[in-house]
């Protein structure tokens, strides 16, 4: 059976996201923003490309070894490597850099043309907050999250006191 990742074992603002480091024969599998310009630049022959493909591509260019290409995420289900690309593709599609012609089908667009020519070090979530789509897309979610979360915890409020039978 594959390796699993456990959260808070790894570097990064969020438990599983960021590049381990390695030690030993510990993995290193990139976080999603460090595969974003790989990414870009894949996809950067203005080709039509698949999932399955870009990743395999990419797991090449970052050295991945077997064993890190089928670590799996906690739930068991799917590819810790494969995860990251997908989120890196999608915001990369939130800010237009990417866009999806067809179901499980990606090219580059125009403007992630023009991001290439500029020849970025990095992209990264700070560099996308620059594209007007990307940050409006970013606080469309956040807010849903937001009401998510305070339905959620009203939820809780109202069952707690529904099965208690009291009323403030």
């Amino acid at each position: 059976m594959p390796p699993r990742l456990q959260r808070g074992k790894y570097k990064g603002s969020r438990g599983g996201v960021g590049l381990k480091e390695r030690k030993g024969n510990e993995m290193a599998i990139p976080d999603f923003q460090s595969i974003m310009l790989s990414l870009v630049r894949h996809c950067g022959d203005g080709q039509e490309h698949t999932t399955s493909d870009t990743v395999e591509a990419l797991a090449a260019e970052f050295s991945l070894s077997e064993a890190e290409r089928k670590t799996l995420l906690p739930s068991g289900v799917q590819g810790v490597f494969v995860n990251r690309v997908a989120w890196a593709k999608s915001h990369l599609k939130m800010a237009g850099l990417l866009a999806s012609p067809r179901r499980g089908v990606f090219k580059i667009t125009p403007r992630g043309l023009e991001v290439l020519q500029k020849k970025p070090s990095s992209i990264n979530l700070r560099f996308l907050h620059q594209f007007p789509e990307y940050v409006q897309y970013r606080s469309i979610q956040k807010t849903k999250t937001e009401l998510q979360d305070e339905s959620e915890s009203n939820h809780w409020f109202f069952r707690v006191f529904r099965v208690k039978g009291d009323w403030i």
